[in-house]
């Protein structure tokens, strides 16, 4: 069976060791970006692992640029999300500007598109449209926005 529950930002500075993936309900335009994980055989949001010793907003930002080549993008926390034992910080990310140059499928992501609606059977089960659902009940929305801009960086990560 699994274990799922969802966890209030104020438990972050407790939890933000534990916290060993992040995922994005992503946005550009008002519409959803997705992307096909190659592994998964399966369409689901952005998001990955945390690397070792790397900040959770960190790891959203170079997660959300490597699966999708934004470069300007809000970020904002909106929950921690907890299953089988695993912490995630969960994120809305609304892009503003994707690298110039296409992305070509790698060996995890074999594309990406923009869509109106969640399509039926995403990975994951019902998580992503948990994390949608969430996300459209937020109160708290604009309160813990990051403002990102990768166009600056010399290797765009």
């Amino acid at each position: 069976m699994i274990e799922k529950q969802w966890l209030d930002l104020s438990e972050y500075h407790e939890l933000e060791q534990e916290i060993q993936y992040v995922i994005m309900v992503t946005q550009f335009q008002e519409k959803y970006v997705i992307i096909h994980n190659l592994k998964r055989r399966g369409w689901e949001f952005p998001g990955g692992n945390r690397e070792p010793d790397e900040l959770v907003l960190r790891a959203a930002e170079r997660e959300l640029f490597e699966e999708t080549g934004a470069l300007k993008f809000i970020l904002e926390p909106f929950g921690i999300y907890q299953m089988n034992g695993r912490f995630g910080m969960v994120y809305y990310a609304n892009i503003t500007e994707f690298c110039t140059l296409s992305l070509e499928p790698n060996s995890e992501i074999g594309a990406m598109k923009m869509v109106d609606t969640l399509p039926e059977s995403m990975n994951f089960g019902d998580m992503f449209y948990s994390f949608l659902h969430r996300w459209s009940i937020y109160s708290a929305k604009g309160t813990h926005e990051h403002f990102v801009d990768l166009t600056f960086c010399e290797n765009n990560i």
